[in-house]
């Protein structure tokens, strides 16, 4: 096998680079990259070296560079093209439930409400409910983006007859094995499915594999096996169509994870041999006990076989145990699929970033590799195809439907070629996802592809080479054969919706509501109209009563009435006359009454006139809804409401039309009767006199208050329940109601300045009071509004001896006594008592000149004030002793 030149060198460490701590990747044979033309290279040929490219070939192995354009247009004629798309099987689960959009802690609420509701007997902590629905959300997630357990579970078995049956799973959980016959003949490929399931699992499918290679022609090995993985079990099944049993079908033997030790089972491959049969088991401990992801190919011999990891491609003998690896991959990605040993000699690998194939006899050194870029996608499997001789492979993913076609063989020359650039195919309804795909061949230039999607439902998409573009039809080559069952089974999967189990959806009922419907806009509206023919007498009855209501009502009313009130008590079938509600409706609301209302019948100026009291709020209903004018008459109101209306179109009934204006006079009436408001008892306000005499009453005590309050502020006509605080009643004690505050003057009641200021006239009443409130009684001399001024006896006694001259008002003194007060000795001030400091003060002030009038004032502080003594007044000195000057 001859390989291209590849560089095998490893960076040198003494060069300068910037990336020194850098690991090295790189690659050890050449990869061809989209949109790249690689460049040529010198092969030995026959002793002689000649220029070469992996990317331009012939058909018959000869090569030149310089008919490339020939070659490309060659190949280009032979691709496959999107023939037809259609639907084997149609889909049998549920839609998926949606993904959740609450967060985790909403979502253990509602876990913690669901089991105290259906379960209160259980007792679990929410943090317990909170770790657990993490634990599952968190496992979900990755499963969701890679399941190392789901495989194929769409397989086509082939016959030691020529006899072809399409393997896949149906069902609401995909535990039911079906088989459908595929017959080819005369060119056709005849599908006819089956309803019936030959085998019915205890869990899901998880794959589904037969074998790809026949044996040789032994009589003893003439049939067919199959073997299917599920949650619970691998079944090895066989496939007899002479058999009894429901399908032609077999059970062999199964496989449980006790059978293997206990791990999991993640892989299984049925290869024929000389033996009955031979099954392959791989579990998530080999290679790798990290990663679950495990697949088996075919070896190059019966007694190996391949083992593929995330990282790795090994082989296995099984005569000695030994396992070699043939492949590392070296870069970010993962590896995701190979196929067996083909035909050609050749092992193709699939990674997350490219294709590659790989000759096993020299292991670690790849033949070529070819970027895919396809977005990282660990479910991405190929496919190998040989027509007439010439390799084709086949990419696709579970993620969506889109087809990817390679054309790389090896020439004769031994050298392995790109004979075309890579194209794609994209089937409709290729936006959604698959759990397997399976491939036809049929005839030398069709391709039959098989998906099954997640709603075990399985579609065909054939692809035909044709050499000829302009032809525009081609004759088809599968053909559907569908029988009254399978058509059944499509009606219902139409109407198929999402199963939310018992307890994930709430409990629906298909109600019919016309009837209700029709009672409430027909039957209702024909009711209502033989209603008031019966009542025009008592119509006409009740208008004669309205102007007469306030003389003939005999019901007191206990609060506000309105024009469309007092048209409900008016009518003698009246059952509660307290009711002010007027959607409850009265005689007046029909077509009748707005014909009265329209025509100024209803006697509005003789309830205005009648009534003791009446107010009209049509200007506030106005600055509600300020559209139409409420002051207006009925007839241009209506004509405002009918911006209100409905579209008008040809498929409005007449019932429609009529019962709208039904609705708009009715509205009319009612806001014509609602702008007037009515009050049996006129609104008086008479003056109280209850703070007045209080007032008086508190002038003759001997007490009074402590402080001199003024009387509480009276309302006119509305009397909020408020209650003034003393600051703001105290300074509207002198202002009069009535007159204007900037001319105000405020007048010294002790009148300190000594200027007369006058005052202006005031009630009598309120003269009489204030002079009863200026004899001053002992309280009010003990408690002044003004700090006391402190005297001596002897200049009160002058004082009240000037008679004869005009007293002004001063502050009320207070009376200091020659002998001490005799105070109780509760409390001390600063560091002298109570009773010393008032008989300082005293004294003091007893040594001062008779005639000073100038007021002291005394207050306590607590602040040390310089001196030897503090502040405090100083003990009197000793008189000092006298000295004699002289001798004897």
């Amino acid at each position: 096998m001859q390989t291209w030149p590849s560089h095998h060198r490893p960076p040198n460490p003494s060069a300068k680079s910037s990336r020194k701590n850098q690991k090295f990747v790189g690659r050890n044979y050449p990869v061809l990259d989209h949109g790249i033309v690689e460049a040529a290279t010198l092969v030995q040929k026959d002793g002689r070296f000649e220029w070469d490219s992996l990317v331009c070939g012939k058909p018959n192995g000869k090569h030149s560079c310089v008919a490339y354009y020939t070659v490309l247009k060659f190949f280009e004629a032979r691709r496959y093209r999107l023939h037809g798309n259609s639907s084997i099987f149609p889909v049998t689960r549920s839609p998926p439930i949606p993904e959740p959009t609450a967060t985790v802690d909403q979502r253990a609420d509602h876990g913690a409400h669901f089991l105290r509701t259906h379960f209160p007997d259980v007792d679990v902590s929410g943090d317990m409910i909170r770790n657990q629905i993490t634990e599952d959300t968190l496992q979900t997630t990755e499963l969701a983006k890679f399941d190392p357990f789901e495989d194929n579970v769409l397989d086509i078995i082939s016959g030691y007859d020529d006899t072809k049956h399409l393997a896949f799973p149906t069902g609401e959980l995909s535990a039911e094995l079906n088989l459908t016959p595929i017959v080819q003949a005369n060119g056709t490929a005849l599908i006819k499915p089956s309803t019936t399931p030959a085998r019915t699992f205890s869990t899901p499918v998880q794959q589904i594999t037969s074998s790809a290679t026949r044996a040789p022609n032994d009589s003893s090995q003439r049939n067919t096996f199959l073997g299917v993985r599920t949650f619970g079990a691998t079944s090895l099944l066989k496939l007899d169509p002479e058999a009894t049993a429901v399908g032609g079908v077999q059970d062999v033997t199964y496989f449980t994870s006790h059978d293997v030790g206990g791990v999991s089972i993640v892989d299984v491959k049925v290869f024929p041999s000389v033996m009955p049969f031979e099954t392959l088991l791989a579990n998530k401990k080999e290679p790798s006990p990290t990663s679950p992801f495990c697949r088996i190919g075919q070896g190059t011999r019966p007694t190996e076989c391949t083992i593929l990891s995330g990282k790795t491609l090994h082989q296995l003998d099984f005569r000695s145990n030994e396992v070699s690896p043939l492949f590392t991959e070296s870069s970010k990605g993962f590896l995701t699929s190979s196929e067996g040993y083909a035909r050609d000699g050749l092992i193709r690998l699939c990674s997350t970033s490219e294709i590659i194939w790989l000759d096993p006899r020299y292991p670690g050194k790849p033949l070529l590799g070819y970027k895919h870029y396809r977005q990282f996608d660990r479910t991405l499997n190929i496919s190998t195809f040989f027509i007439d001789g010439s390799p084709t492979t086949l990419l696709s993913s579970k993620r969506n439907g889109m087809l990817t076609i390679y054309n790389v063989s090896r020439h004769d020359d031994e050298f392995i070629r790109a004979n075309d650039m890579p194209y794609g195919v994209l089937p409709s309804d290729s936006y959604r996802q698959f759990t397997g795909h399976a491939f036809l061949q049929h005839g030398s230039g069709s391709i039959a592809v098989f998906r099954a999607d997640e709603r075990a439902g399985v579609d065909c998409v054939l692809l035909q080479q044709t050499v000829d573009e302009n032809v525009q039809e081609l004759q088809s080559l599968l053909v559907l054969e569908e029988s009254d069952t399978l058509k059944e089974l499509r009606r219902k999967a139409e109407n198929m919706k999402t199963d939310m189990d018992i307890f994930g959806d709430q409990e629906k009922a298909l109600t019919n509501l016309y009837p209700a419907y029709d009672h409430v806009f027909r039957i209702h509206m024909e009711q209502q109209e033989k209603l008031e023919e019966e009542q025009a007498e008592d119509f006409y009855d009740t208008m004669d009563r309205l102007p007469a209501f306030w003389q003939t009502s005999d019901t007191p009313s206990e609060h506000m009435l309105t024009s469309c009130d007092i048209a409900f008590r008016t009518h003698e079938d009246s059952s509660n006359s307290s009711r002010s509600d007027f959607t409850t409706g009265s005689l007046i609301n029909s077509a009748r009454g707005f014909r009265a209302i329209s025509q100024n019948k209803f006697p509005i100026q003789q309830l205005r006139k009648g009534a003791p009291w009446h107010l009209n709020i049509a200007d506030i209903q106005n600055h509600i809804n300020p559209t139409f004018n409420l002051n207006a008459d009925a007839r241009e109101l209506a004509e405002d409401l009918r911006s209100y209306d409905l579209i008008m179109d040809d498929n409005r009934t007449a019932l429609s039309i009529r019962r709208e204006n039904n609705a708009r006079e009715q509205l009319t009436v009612d806001l014509a009767l609602s702008k007037d408001v009515y009050s049996l008892s006129p609104f008086v306000a008479p003056r109280e006199a209850g703070n007045d005499l209080e007032t008086m009453t508190e002038a003759l005590s001997l007490g009074g208050r402590d402080i001199e309050e003024p009387p509480e502020v009276e309302f006119s006509y509305l009397r909020p329940r408020i209650k003034l605080p003393l600051g703001v009643r105290l300074l509207l004690k002198d202002w009069e109601v009535g007159t204007k505050a900037k001319d105000y003057v405020f007048q010294d009641p002790y009148n300190t300045t000594g200027e007369s200021v006058p005052r202006y006239t005031v009630h009598p009443g309120l003269s009489r009071l204030r002079q009863a409130n200026t004899m001053p009684s002992m309280s009010q001399v003990m408690n002044s509004q003004r700090p006391p001024m402190v005297i001596p006896s002897q200049a009160l006694t002058s004082s009240l001896g000037s008679a004869s001259q005009p007293s002004a008002k001063q502050p009320p003194p207070v009376v200091v006594q020659s002998e001490a007060p005799t105070i109780r000795p509760t409390g001390t001030f600063g560091t002298q008592p109570l009773q010393q400091f008032g008989m300082g003060i005293s004294q003091s002030q007893a040594s001062q000149d008779d005639s000073s009038q100038q007021t002291v004032e005394y207050m306590a502080s607590t602040q040390t004030l310089p001196g030897p003594h503090g502040g405090r007044p100083s003990m009197p000195k000793k008189k000092p002793a006298k000295k004699r000057l002289g001798g004897f």
